[in-house]
């Protein structure tokens, strides 16, 4: 039963031999007992100088743990308080991760053991007030993350078990914002040295986001309920404003969390993204000297590329997470305008985006919700970005306009075939009606682009097509919210008026 000692320092040789030597003796006879009396050591009270001088002697003696004998005795290593805000913590926390190193150098099944602890460092106690964790940050956080790196060295496919320990150790999002922020923080240091980690840390990142983002949608239609209700209340005793006002502050918390967030992950994709001009303009070089250029985005797939350009991998992965996370989620209001704000910065990846929306509109073999889901994204991100061209819009108005005036002819041809009146039904034309309101709102508000010059062509061809689509049996206008049709009555575009159109 060893004893721990402050006189066994650096400078006493033949203590720290005799130690090891007991250790050693130890750990490879696995007698269970002898283990359990390490163990307990461990956890008995003694100062930090005596805990230290023993862990760098254990250290020494990595060699011989094994993860069928020796799992419990590294798991109250771990379990020290070397993240405690004391200055001896400090020394702990080193010996503490230096013995993280050697123990999985020499044994990686201890890897995830390591791992875990390592990530879970990140996420700040609950009973930490806010400049306590700062303080404490200033100097784990640094070491935590030369730690990772180290481990990454010596197993290279740590980046598993990393990725699960982020995604289980992501704070839960009744936790406040200041823990969100210490953990994703963490989160983009750890991308500094683990690119690969992008897509999926992307990923993660958006799910837990748009949890937040419907929450509010969620609790503030639930407030709206309240008041109505209590507008109606005739008595005062019908009231109660407390759980209201209890509401209120809940909405704003949650609404503060994802402000926060939002704007760390648009400050990621700014610094990431900036050198996208310059690959642009590099390219376009390129292709006027002639050169065969490859393109950077697939067009027809969401999976992630094979790039290592960090530009390309964020807006790769930020594309797959809006089609499998943002794109069948309702009453999400914010998310998207990460997505939007991204493409920005890329005019090719803008046009990869808006491809992508109308290949699903188009297909019939998406359930109608996404397809009229992208309808809607497709129109409300071309009306907005001041920064799509002119071709990209009459793109997008080609194929929306075709599809519909193709899907009315072909549904009104089948009704006639059969002798009867067409079905004016939002289920069973639930698609057509959604890119035909989808087209009136893109047109209010690229109106005046559309008037230019270099669109009077296309303009002219969109004039015979609307006016057709508008009026054909399908009644399309019948189904479109009231605030779109009088807008594009009052654009005066193509000099539709609803009168001409509108039938009962």
């Amino acid at each position: 039963f060893l004893v721990f000692s402050e006189s066994m320092d650096d400078d006493d040789v033949s203590s720290h031999e005799a130690t090891q030597e007991q250790l050693r003796h130890i750990l490879l006879t696995q007698t269970p007992k002898r283990i359990q009396d390490l163990q307990l050591q461990l956890n008995i009270p003694t100062s930090v100088a005596a805990t230290v001088s023993f862990l760098e002697d254990l250290s020494q003696c990595a060699g011989h743990f094994r993860p069928d004998s020796h799992a419990l005795l590294v798991s109250t290593v771990l379990a020290l308080p070397w993240q405690d805000q004391e200055h001896e913590s400090e020394c702990l926390a080193d010996v503490v991760l230096q013995f993280i190193q050697d123990v999985v150098s020499a044994s990686p099944a201890f890897l995830c053991q390591s791992v875990a602890v390592l990530i879970k460092s990140f996420l700040q106690p609950k009973t930490v007030d806010q400049d306590t964790s700062q303080l404490s940050w200033t100097w784990t956080a640094p070491r935590v993350h030369r730690t990772l790196r180290g481990l990454l060295r010596t197993c290279p496919l740590a980046t598993t078990p990393m990725f699960q320990a982020l995604k289980e150790n992501f704070p839960h999002k009744r936790r406040d914002a200041d823990a969100h922020i210490v953990y994703f923080k963490q989160m983009l240091a750890v991308l500094q040295y683990v690119p690969a980690l992008l897509p999926r840390i992307i990923q993660l990142v958006v799910i837990r986001l748009v949890d937040l983002d419907v929450d509010i949608t969620v609790q503030q239609s639930q407030l709206e309920e309240t008041a109505e209700e209590e507008d109606a209340a005739i008595f005062a005793v019908d009231l109660n404003n407390d759980v209201s006002e209890r509401d209120l502050i809940k909405m704003r918390e949650t609404a503060n969390k994802l402000d926060v967030m939002m704007r760390l992950l648009l400050g990621y994709i700014q610094d990431t993204c900036h050198s996208c001009q310059e690959i642009a303009n590099e390219r376009a070089l390129r292709i006027a000297r002639g050169e065969k250029v490859a393109r950077r985005f697939v067009r027809r797939s969401f999976s992630y590329s094979t790039t290592t350009e960090p530009s390309e991998m964020l807006l790769t992965a930020l594309l797959s997470s809006f089609h499998s996370t943002l794109l069948p989620t309702h009453k999400c209001r914010c998310m998207q305008f990460l997505l939007f704000y991204a493409c920005s910065f890329d005019t090719e990846f803008t046009e990869v985006f808006v491809s992508s929306l109308l290949q699903q509109v188009v297909s019939p073999h998406i359930s109608a919700e996404l397809r009229m889901a992208s309808a809607t994204y497709v129109a409300s991100f071309l009306a907005r970005a001041n920064f799509v061209q002119l071709g990209l819009v009459v793109t997008a108005l080609t194929k929306l306009i075709g599809w519909a005036r193709g899907y009315a002819r072909h549904a009104i041809a089948k009704a006639r075939a059969a002798h009867h009146h067409v079905l004016l039904d939002v289920t069973l034309h639930g698609v057509f009606y959604a890119v035909v309101q989808s087209t009136l709102y893109l047109m209010c508000y690229k109106n005046l682009m559309l008037s230019e010059p270099d669109a009077r062509e296309d303009r002219a061809k969109f004039a015979v097509r609307i006016r057709e689509l508008l009026s054909c049996d399908l009644n399309p206008l019948k189904f479109c919210q009231e605030n779109i049709v009088f807008e594009f009555e009052q654009t005066g575009f193509f000099g539709i008026t609803l009168g001409m159109l509108q039938k009962e």
